[in-house]
Parts: C-alpha cells; structure tokens; sequence
C-alpha cells in the first residue's frame, strides 16, 4: 500500500485493518491491537447495517 497513489481510499476497504494485521504480525514484533481492534470494528459496522437491512425488508406489513 505504501506505493499506491490513493491510500485514503486503500484505509476504506473492508480487508484494509485485517490484511495489516496479518503482515505485522508475521514479519514484524509491532503489536496488532489498534489494527485488531479497527478490523472488529470495521465488522460489527457491516453486521449492524446488515442486520438493519434485513428488519426492513423483513418487517411484517400490518
């Protein structure tokens, strides 16, 4: 990423937090908590828009 001609739009992928995590964990001795805790994060954003999509579209019509 560190070539890349648009890294602010890199940092907003989804795989952005996890895919640093998993090379700073395998080639370096940083610790990976902020980029752990930024992936969680990340995931339990997508899973709480999901779920509100999802009592949308399924809500029961009275």
């Amino acid at each position: 990423y560190e070539g890349a001609q648009n890294q602010e739009v890199i940092r907003y992928l989804p795989a952005y937090f996890s895919s640093q995590a998993a090379v700073i964990s395998a080639f370096t001795d940083f610790t990976i908590g902020k980029n752990l805790l930024s992936a969680f994060a990340y995931g339990c954003g997508f899973l709480l828009l999901s779920q509100y999509i999802y009592y949308i579209t399924m809500k029961p019509h009275r």
